[in-house]
């Protein structure tokens, strides 16, 4: 959320205080199997499931106990795999009462309450997982070839082996009570072939749950802290023990006694309040209508894609921190040269200073008396600054985002790099209760579980884009094609990249189907721009140029498929997708004749616009209705047309206005009218139904914070119907194909980002999976003329992806998407011009754009 949040108030009021808690609640110990087989001889309608475990990774952690609940007033615990030595030598009921709570879960519960169902579902599939040897870990994951039996290291005394004394942790130094011993032995796999990468024993996916954080999350999105102890105060009126008051001194609920009466009571808690949330929050799920659904199914399916490891190119992420390194130490030059001296970049003091020395005025501090230097203070440029105090500032905000890319992206990866149960593999956070819009978030790994990435994978900026040659691969010249050829008796006739050098310089060719792709480095005189170099010998007007990126400083290009060998990035985005959803929700006509006939919406527009009054059409045009057309979704009017520099003038500014009002009648009557309806009744819904809740911006008497909440009725509309029409996409290849056996090796999720979703595909597939994929992934909303429809890249890394074209009613793939080089312009004809690469700011903006988002 875009504003301070501090003094927000919830869409939905507390219930009073619930005068029953605690004394008229009743909390049970289950002691014995016979006792648990009779408390679940009877099916329900509705229980209440929640686990406790040693922490909060499923690769690291094991389930301790598990609580059920048939109502919201009584609730009973039942301890597994607690600590014998705090429990008499009794640790619990074991895995034979987790095998009857998970058969009643799935063959007698009607639905089961389960809040935050993700974590619950991966403790529950990923048991047993901490049991295995390393080499069948790495098995289960995928990443070492499935073998029925092997021979490892195995320790004969683990009952006896002891690594905490008394519940309380030891440190570093402290030699274990009893050393474990090892002996090799032959020890068959506990698992099937087809349970790589699945599950061992409990598929929760069997399981009719309903998951009480997302119901609870959509009575008001705006608010992403959804933990049950803040919802079961908020709609059920009591206020339980936390956690760290339930435990006192010990690590985790491994190490209590379960007999005591404080465990008993915060444990059995947890379910009942699923019991209780569930009935409460129903109706916020039944609100949301169909994007209720989507999401209550999707939250499994993210859980099943995380499973999967994407695999990291270590040594590129040491090469891209080295260019990072030598990119600040250019730009610190540069900043030291504009200055005049050398001052310390990383100072707020000295860079003020610099600042009043160059005549830079930024609103001062009321506590320091300093100058603004930061990225907030620089939103809105100074008016009237020289080029040399522009380009000053240009590279300032270049270097502080360049270095947090440095310091945040490059170690935190690193260490997943180096995690020892996967090494040079890790996954991305997403979470599904954090984004207004119901987009995903991507938050790193703040619990520090090892489990995940530290980074925000969406975060992480696009590469620039570089110009390609592009031939296939029979209209190569024939020495490059010789060099892309593999051995006879290799599985691939061609190799997927070369080194190839000519007098000028070395480039990395690669090959992707059957067509290869070759950088291009152009000349460069005035406005005017040819490649000086050909690999393919093929200049002129036959010559297909196809647009790629950049390798020099990418950053995404550090995540590869999960086979490099066999292995492409599938990467599908939906083309226009904000777009699309405000002329489906709006019916604006100048937007749908323009994606009903395939035409360019954006130039559509500047039709329109700009040329109503017989005014001839030029490209700027279309750059500048493009700008306009995502600005005024988000809520831009004329005054922010101005300050973000689309404008000369605030009067031009206006006069833009006036022209897309115009142009654009029905557009922006349903912005005005969604805006109304957000006024009047404190909600206003995406296309399937999402609740996005703007009472309190909308009643509150600051203008700044009114203004927010108009954008928010006009871009959380949008873009909540396309993050709905991006995960009912997934939710479809999921059930086609990532969860099927016989695909799991063949396609696998890798990551997404707002309308782009990515997949790790088998190569010999590929055209196959392409078409499947991008056809089912392609929507059509009833009643309208035209689809969300996508666009389809390929690539042999995320960093590394080339559109491709394909027919849209069979899907098949054409050819990647090219256009012509064109004539060699006279001015090269004449003379020859040095190639420019020296240093220049515009290499880092998209950097400093998308660095602290």
């Amino acid at each position: 959320m875009a504003q301070n949040t501090s003094n927000y108030v919830h869409f939905v009021k507390d219930v009073p205080t619930n005068p029953d808690y605690p004394d008229k609640f009743e909390y049970h110990l289950v002691e014995s199997i016979e006792e648990l087989k009779d408390l679940l001889k009877e099916p329900c309608n509705l229980m209440g499931f929640d686990l406790e475990a040693t922490g909060l990774s499923p690769e690291k952690d094991e389930i301790v106990s598990f609580s059920f609940a048939f109502s919201d007033r009584e609730g009973y615990n039942v301890p597994c795999f607690h600590d014998p030595n705090e429990n008499n030598g009794n640790p619990g009921l074991g895995e034979e009462a987790l095998d009857l709570i998970y058969d009643y879960m799935v063959n007698k519960a009607g639905a089961v309450a389960i809040h935050n169902y993700s974590y619950e579902s991966q403790m529950m599939e990923w048991y047993g997982f901490t049991k295995l040897t390393d080499i069948h870990k790495k098995m289960w994951m995928g990443i070492e070839p499935y073998q029925e039996s092997v021979k490892t290291n195995v320790c004969i005394n683990e009952n006896d082996v002891v690594l905490r004394r008394s519940g309380q942790q030891l440190s570093i130094f402290d030699e274990p009570e009893v050393q474990p011993e090892y002996r090799m032995m032959e020890v068959k796999t506990p698992f099937t072939k087809d349970q790589i990468n699945h599950y061992l024993r409990y598929d929760m996916s069997k399981v009719r749950y309903f998951d009480t954080m997302i119901s609870c999350w959509l009575s008001d999105t705006n608010d992403p802290k959804v933990g049950l102890k803040k919802y079961e105060e908020k709609l059920l009126g009591w206020r339980s023990s936390s956690f760290a008051d339930t435990l006192d001194d010990k690590i985790n609920f491994k190490y209590t006694n379960y007999h005591d009466p404080k465990v008993i009571e915060y444990t059995c808690l947890d379910a009942m309040g699923a019991v209780g949330l569930a009935h409460a929050s129903k109706v916020f799920y039944k609100e949301a209508k169909a994007s209720g659904q989507i999401d209550m199914k999707f939250v499994y399916v993210l859980n099943r894609c995380m499973y999967n490891l994407q695999r990291l190119d270590r040594d590129y992420l040491v090469k891209y921190g080295e260019e990072l390194e030598s990119s600040l130490l250019e730009m610190e030059q540069e900043l030291y040269k504009i200055a005049g001296h050398p001052f310390n970049i990383r100072s707020t003091r000295e860079k003020s200073a610099v600042f009043e020395e160059l005549g830079i005025e930024t609103e001062k501090s009321a506590k320091t008396g300093l100058r603004g230097t930061g990225k907030k203070a620089l939103a809105v440029r100074p008016k009237g600054l020289s080029d040399k105090n522009n380009k000053f500032l240009d590279i300032l905000l270049a270097y502080a985002a360049t270095s947090t890319l440095k310091n945040n992206y490059i170690k935190n990866i690193l260490d997943a790099c180096d995690n020892k149960l996967h090494p040079n593999f890790g996954r991305f956070n997403f979470r599904t209760t954090v984004v207004p819009s119901g987009r995903l978030a991507a938050s790193g790994d703040k619990a520090k579980t090892g489990y995940f990435i530290n980074v925000n994978a969406q975060n992480q900026p696009k590469p620039h884009p570089q110009d390609y040659h592009c031939v296939h691969i029979d209209d190569a010249p024939l020495k490059i094609k010789n060099m892309f050829k593999n051995p006879i008796g290799s599985k691939y006739e061609y190799k997927d990249r070369i080194i190839y050098k000519t007098n000028k310089r070395e480039y990395e060719i690669v090959r992707l189907l059957d067509y290869i792709f070759c950088p291009i480095y152009y000349l460069k005189h005035e406005h005017d721009q040819y490649p000086d170099d050909f690999p393919f010998e093929n200049e002129g007007l036959e010559a297909k140029v196809v647009e790629g990126a950049n390798q020099h400083l990418n950053i995404r290009s550090i995540y590869l498929p999960f086979d490099i060998d066999d292995d492409y990035i599938l990467s599908i985005d939906y083309s226009g997708q904000e777009l699309k959803a405000a002329a489906i929700l709006s019916g604006e006509p100048v937007w749908e004749e323009a994606f009903s006939t395939g035409q360019d919406a954006h130039k559509a527009t500047a039709m329109k616009v700009f040329c109503a009054d017989g005014t001839p059409y030029n490209k700027e045009m279309r750059k500048l209705a493009k700008s306009l057309n995502f600005g005024i979704l988000y809520g831009m009017a004329a005054y922010s047309i101005y300050t973000k520099g689309y404008a000369k003038t605030i009067e031009e500014a206006e006069d833009f206005y006036d022209k897309f009002k115009k142009g654009l009648p029905t557009l922006f009557k349903f912005l005005d009218n969604n805006a109304k309806k957000g006024k009047a009744t404190g909600t206003v819904n995406t296309l399937f139904g999402r609740p996005i809740r703007v009472k309190y911006w909308m009643d509150n008497p600051e203008r700044k914070i009114q203004s927010f909440g108009f954008r928010a009725c006009c871009n959380y509309t949008i873009q909540g119907t396309g993050a709905d029409v991006t995960k009912s996409s997934i939710i479809k290849i999921f059930g086609k194909y990532l969860n099927k056996p016989e695909w799991r090796d063949k396609v696998k999720w890798h990551s997404t980002v707002h309308d782009e979703v990515n997949f790790s595909i088998k190569k010999d597939c590929a055209r196959e999976l392409c078409k499947d994929i991008n056809s089912i992934m392609t929507l059509q909303v009833p009643g309208k003329s035209f689809p969300f429809d996508t666009g389809l890249s390929l690539g042999l890394k995320w960093g590394q992806l080339f559109d491709f074209e394909y027919d849209t009613k069979t899907f098949e793939l054409t050819h990647p998407k090219w256009s012509d080089l064109g004539e060699k312009p006279d001015c090269f004809k004449e003379k020859e011009v040095e190639y420019d690469d020296s240093f220049d700011v515009e290499k880092f903006k998209e950097i400093s754009e998308a660095g602290e988002e």
